[in-house]
C-alpha cells in the first residue's frame, strides 16, 4: 500500500525517529523517499520501524521474510 504524504509530515516525523545517517541514502532534498517500514501491530506513533529500508523494489525480498516470520 503506498500513501501520499503531500506536505512530508510523515516523512519528516520518521526522520526524528530514526539513527543520524540510516536513510541517508534515500533523501532528496532533506526528505524520505521511497523506502519502506515494518512496524508491529501494537506499535505507537513515537515509535521507529522494527525495519526500514530504502528502494522498495529492491527491500521487497527481506520485507516478505520478515512478514511470513510475524505471521507464523
Amino acid at each position: 500500500m503506498q500513501f501520499w504524504d503531500k506536505d512530508h509530515l510523515v516523512a519528516k516525523e520518521l526522520d526524528h525517529q530514526l539513527a543520524p545517517g540510516q536513510l541517508s541514502y534515500s533523501k532528496r532534498h532533506g526528505i524520505i523517499w521511497d523506502v519502506v517500514g515494518l512496524y508491529p501491530a501494537t506499535a505507537q506513533w513515537d515509535v521507529p520501524p522494527v525495519f526500514i529500508d530504502g528502494n522498495i523494489e529492491d527491500t521487497e525480498p527481506e520485507i516478505s521474510k520478515r512478514l511470513q516470520s510475524l505471521l507464523q
